[in-house]
């Protein structure tokens, strides 16, 4: 293996103090943390014998608090703050991480939101 793209994402659209239903927040934290932490864990064995790259796709929304967003933006500075911290882990390692932050794009992502 030599590149692993993490890009799988769930949103929301709810205001934190309307939320009824908290666990929206452990879903999405679920799939759009853990799920690239986990992934990138069973990965790694590979990437570090081809000195090969990983690259965690955010959002601009994991640099920055966005209204009615709030659960979505937590998973997307998790996000950043992991890979950021894995990619010191990994420099000696020869595995280069990046990580993209793209700004709002046209997806139907919005259509499966939570909340």
């Amino acid at each position: 293996m030599d590149v692993l793209i993490l890009n799988a994402g769930a949103t929301m659209w709810s205001r934190f103090d309307e939320l009824e239903d908290l666990s929206i927040l452990e879903r999405i934290m679920a799939v759009n943390y853990f799920g690239a932490v986990y992934c990138t864990r069973a990965a790694l064995p590979w990437l570090k014998r081809s000195k090969g790259q990983i690259v965690a796709v955010a959002s601009v929304a994991g640099l920055t608090g966005v209204p009615a967003r709030s659960g979505y933006c937590a998973t997307k500075h998790a996000m950043i703050g992991f890979f950021d911290s894995l990619r010191i882990e990994l420099a000696d390692d020869g595995v280069a991480v990046t990580v993209i932050a793209p700004d709002f794009v046209v997806s139907e992502i919005h259509r499966r939101a939570l909340g």
